[in-house]
């Protein structure tokens, strides 16, 4: 058996668990559709333990509309970051939370085969979007289609953030890792994004990035005097993946004197412009200047 389609049957708890069972020692199980028959979280959780312990094969998984609630998800996501063939899965109206899909999001960090996911008619909010935004634009995730319509506890932010994922994850892959590296590295004098497509979440990193660098282990020598090194984004082709703590460690011993900062043009919300600020001008003497000309911002 390759595919197996047994959605809307009724199978219940009782019936999932059972399902699982029975696929414990399949081998050959290509895509497996439970869609629409409330199996719930614990045979969801058998389910996925099964599938990701021994089938090797599964490439499309719908669990849609079967209540696996949180704990249902939070195995998901474990079985997300063992399973080395998932390709597509579905979990609309599934109760999902935004506490919930932060573990999915941290697991596809894990997984590099998964490339679609449908998480429509559930209960994301703002913060959850952010989750997936996060994740979904870094270049290591090779997720490529997300559907999540109908969750109405995503507002604008959160709407903004998921439809900008895709440029996202073309500035990190092709120049803005690239730049937060060279800032850690103290090869970079003045950061413009001026006329770049960048947003919070590029924001974000970099007032993280700044954190960690103006921190008082790592000595900051600061100048006055604008330098012509590195007066744009540099571009570049590398796709590796960029972590706060990869950043620290780059940053140790070095002295880093960033002394302008251009946003001019960008568009930036709260979330991300208020973070900036408390890191990027603490104290004159690390930064000498910041433009923010025509910066569009909103709550």
């Amino acid at each position: 058996v390759q595919i197996l389609k047994c959605g809307k049957n009724d199978l219940l708890p009782e019936g999932g668990a059972y399902l699982a069972y029975l696929l414990k020692s399949n081998y050959t199980l290509v895509s497996l559709d439970v869609q629409d028959n409330q199996i719930g979280p614990d045979a969801t959780s058998l389910l996925v333990e099964q599938l990701s312990n021994e089938n090797r094969t599964l490439e499309t998984l719908n669990l849609s509309w079967n209540d696996i609630g949180p704990q249902g998800i939070q195995d998901l996501a474990d079985a997300v970051t063992k399973n080395e063939s998932f390709k597509e899965l579905y979990l609309d109206g599934n109760h999902i939370d935004s506490m919930s899909v932060s573990g999915l999001a941290k697991a596809l960090h894990y997984n590099l085969t998964l490339t679609s996911i449908s998480i429509c008619h559930n209960q994301i909010d703002d913060n959850g979007a952010f989750e997936l935004a996060n994740a979904l634009g870094k270049p290591s995730c090779s997720v490529r289609n997300i559907k999540w319509h109908d969750n109405p506890l995503i507002g604008v932010a959160g709407r903004t953030a998921l439809g900008r994922v895709p440029q996202l994850k073309r500035n990190r892959k092709y120049w803005f890792d690239e730049l937060l590296k060279g800032v850690c590295k103290g090869r970079i004098s003045t950061i413009d994004v001026e006329d770049r497509c960048i947003a919070d979440e590029e924001i974000l990193l970099l007032a993280r990035t700044l954190k960690h660098i103006w921190s008082p282990s790592s000595p900051v020598v600061c100048s006055s005097t604008r330098t012509s090194a590195s007066t744009r984004a540099p571009v570049a082709s590398s796709s590796s993946l960029l972590s706060i703590a990869s950043l620290a460690s780059m940053a140790d011993n070095v002295d880093t004197s960033i002394q302008a900062i251009y946003l001019n043009g960008t568009s930036l919300r709260s979330r991300s412009l208020v973070p900036f600020l408390q890191e990027s001008i603490p104290s004159p003497a690390r930064l000498v200047r910041l433009y923010m000309n025509g910066v569009a911002t909103t709550l």
